[in-house]
């Protein structure tokens, strides 16, 4: 069992780490006990990977994806909440004031 981890991030409190992996998986690690929390969506997956990923103020996490789409995603299930489409894999993302840019 290996599970290979293209982006992280932690939560904006310090508590949480998340990996986002090459299988569409997101893992969440709680720093300070240094204990696994969680792993998901449970279903559907994030296709060709996540690439790119921040966590939101109110604990959603926004994801991109090689497949070009960028989601958020619910803080706890990791299901998608809204997503869209770009023409690229997703390589980056940056929170900026108000509003997101996304980087192809």
């Amino acid at each position: 069992f290996c599970i290979i981890s293209i982006s992280i991030q932690v939560s904006p409190d310090g508590l949480h780490l998340y990996c986002g992996t090459t299988t569409g998986d997101i893992l969440m690690i709680y720093i300070p006990a240094i204990q696994f929390k969680t792993i998901g969506p449970e279903k559907k997956k994030y296709a060709m990977g996540i690439t790119a990923m921040q966590a939101l103020v109110n604990g959603d996490i926004l994801i991109g994806t090689g497949e070009g789409k960028v989601h958020i995603t619910e803080k706890e299930t990791f299901k998608s909440l809204k997503s869209l489409q770009a023409l690229g894999e997703i390589t980056s993302l940056a929170l900026r004031g108000e509003g997101h840019m996304v980087r192809k």
